[in-house]
């Protein structure tokens, strides 16, 4: 049952991580460019990490989901051989 729960929270994190560092490399890239430039727009960073977190989740997007249906075919697999005992 604890390997269960460590699988899942490494998991979790294995998918997300992808995500919340493009977001938090946007974010300071953006941030970065706007102090130069002084712009003031909140919608320019926005934007670019929407399109960015579609890009990565297109591209990554297969790779996340094989990861979710093994682990959840492991535990389907579990819950099966437990039912026969």
């Amino acid at each position: 049952m604890i390997n269960e729960i460590k699988q899942a929270v490494m998991i979790t994190l294995y998918v997300s991580a992808p995500m919340v560092l493009m977001t938090v490399l946007v974010g300071v890239l953006i941030g970065i460019l706007q102090a130069v430039f002084q712009l003031q727009d909140q919608s320019l960073p926005f934007g670019i990490k929407v399109f960015g977190t579609v890009a990565l989740l297109v591209t990554l997007g297969p790779w996340m989901g094989d990861l979710l249906i093994q682990f959840t075919n492991g535990l389907l697999d579990q819950v099966a051989y437990l039912g026969k005992k």
